[in-house]
């Protein structure tokens, strides 16, 4: 019996140690000078991916440009061509500083400072950094495609939850309810022996 109850632990350890890693979600606001926001979003990844996140690190995606009243979500980066200056594609958020980051991004009209993009100018949207970031073209400017009417974001603010992995909680929660169903089964054992 000992050894049954002993083997459900040593089972129990090595699924915790295999367990998956949770699905973290954010959300973001960018706010104008006045706080109006002006465009809001989120996105999901895996926790155990660090530092600076690609498009293809996501589980999901999707922003709201509010004056243009368009969303756009991760079926429409992906529809994107992956050609060399087709499009500008980047999604720039660092795990570590909790913040979209700039990068010059490369498309039809050559290099330009990105913090969020995904567009080919004809669809999509791009984000330049925010006038509180470093670089080239940080002036908060960001725009819709087709149209690209003159918008701007002053600030940007985050939000995440992380979701319990069930995959590791279920397998332990059962070897644990296994492990009480064999000890009661042993002493159910000894007493009609007895």
């Amino acid at each position: 019996m000992i050894k049954n109850v002993m083997l459900a632990a040593v089972f129990a350890g090595a699924i915790a140690g295999v367990a998956q890693a949770a699905t973290v979600t954010t959300s973001f606001d960018f706010k104008d000078g006045s706080s109006t926001t002006v465009a809001f979003g989120s996105f999901s990844y895996d926790s155990s991916s660090v530092g600076l996140l690609s498009y293809s690190d996501l589980a999901s995606f999707s922003v709201t440009l509010v004056v243009d009243a368009i969303t756009y979500t991760l079926a429409n980066v992906n529809a994107l061509s992956d050609a060399p200056g087709a499009a500008y594609k980047y999604f720039g958020y660092d795990t570590t500083t909790n913040n979209f980051e700039p990068f010059p991004a490369n498309g039809p009209v050559g290099p330009y400072n990105g913090i969020l993009a995904a567009t080919d100018l004809t669809t999509g949207f791009f984000f330049d950094p925010l006038t509180s970031q470093s670089g080239p073209y940080n002036d908060g400017y960001f725009a819709a495609y087709p149209g690209n009417v003159n918008r701007y974001a002053e600030t940007v603010s985050f939000s995440s939850v992380s979701g319990v992995p069930l995959p590791a909680g279920l397998p332990l929660i059962l070897v644990g309810l296994g492990a009480l169903g064999a000890v009661g089964a042993g002493r159910k054992s000894k007493k009609k022996a007895a």
